[in-house]
């Protein structure tokens, strides 16, 4: 069965295009959100200069938090459960399942980096590991007890 009226492109090829095309997109949409959020914060909050991304952000929450009197660590739950329905969109967009993994790995160690700093992921990852390699190594009969006692 052969294609019709298809391109001479395969699917890796077709894949790395979409995907550039995509990140280049995503670059353009960042970038021109990020002068327009610095112009808005440097206004709203009268702070001529601003670090990272993630500090405007937090200060911008720790603004919020002293007008509303939420704590600042549910703000960025908050905000990140909100952001997490639009974040959905180019998830099912994609077909291939590898894409899917990565995306979500990805998303997650953002999420976590920005709701529980860089030192989450030490904790994170090295749990992760250990009870991987109990449940390599470990018999199957005793091995969720082993990950239990030692997570």
């Amino acid at each position: 069965m052969g294609r019709e009226g298809g391109t001479s492109t395969t699917f890796p090829t077709q894949l790395l295009l979409r995907t550039a095309c995509l990140f280049l997109l995503c670059k353009e949409i960042w970038e021109q959100a990020s002068s327009r959020a610095t112009r808005f914060f440097q206004a709203t909050l009268c702070v001529s200069s601003f670090r990272s991304p993630r500090n405007r952000m937090e200060e911008f929450l720790q603004s919020i938090s002293a007008s509303s009197g939420f704590p600042v660590d549910q703000l960025k739950y908050l905000a990140c459960l909100l952001l997490l329905a639009p974040l959905a969109v180019p998830f099912r967009a994609l077909h291939n399942v590898t894409l899917k993994h990565l995306y979500s790995v990805i998303v997650s160690f953002l999420m976590l980096w920005f709701c529980l700093g860089a030192e989450s992921f030490a904790h994170s990852f090295g749990t992760s590991l250990v009870c991987y390699l109990i449940l390599l190594y470990v018999p199957h009969k005793h091995a969720y007890k082993v990950v239990f006692a030692v997570s």
